[in-house]
């Protein structure tokens, strides 16, 4: 295996940590200064349940897909071949839109506005961190099969 043949050579550039660093500011500030909305609390545990529910779901379908796609989850191990099938064939990033799906529902749970706020700047991270250097890597492995890839599915959803 060619050392730098990976979208990520570092552990620090993982959604763990990236998503994890978010979660960790929120919880901080939801301690410091607690902002709750204004709504009732079984909602939004029913609300953001159903967030958590959806991103596990996600993340599930993902791990399915790359293992019956032969390829693997961990971003440090290089990837063989552009995925399109299952839920790929919807999302280019679904592990990362269920672990938001998640970071939402979570907020919403625990009635931290910080959490979901933090979202936002999380995702942008994300893109940065995480996005952006996995679709170069994708591009400049596999070209044109990327790129009509890219051009035919969605990051998100």
């Amino acid at each position: 295996m060619e050392a730098n043949d990976a979208a990520h050579n570092s552990y620090w550039e993982t959604s763990e940590v990236v998503f994890g660093l978010g979660l960790v500011i929120g919880i901080v500030f939801g301690l410091v200064w607690p902002i709750g909305f204004p709504v009732s609390r079984g909602i939004l545990i029913v609300i953001g349940g159903g967030f958590i529910v959806a991103g596990v779901i996600l993340v599930l379908l993902s791990k399915q897909a790359l293992l019956q796609g032969g390829q693997s989850s961990e971003p440090r191990v290089p990837t063989t071949k552009v995925l399109s099938r299952g839920i790929y064939a919807w999302s280019r990033n679904p592990m990362y839109t269920g672990v938001a799906f998640v970071f939402a529902g979570l907020g919403l749970v625990f009635n931290s506005v910080w959490l979901v706020v933090l979202l936002v700047p999380t995702l942008v991270a994300v893109y940065y961190i995480l996005i952006a250097p996995e679709e170069a890597y994708l591009t400049a492995k596999f070209g044109e099969d990327y790129v009509a890839y890219k051009r035919s599915v969605r990051r998100w959803l």
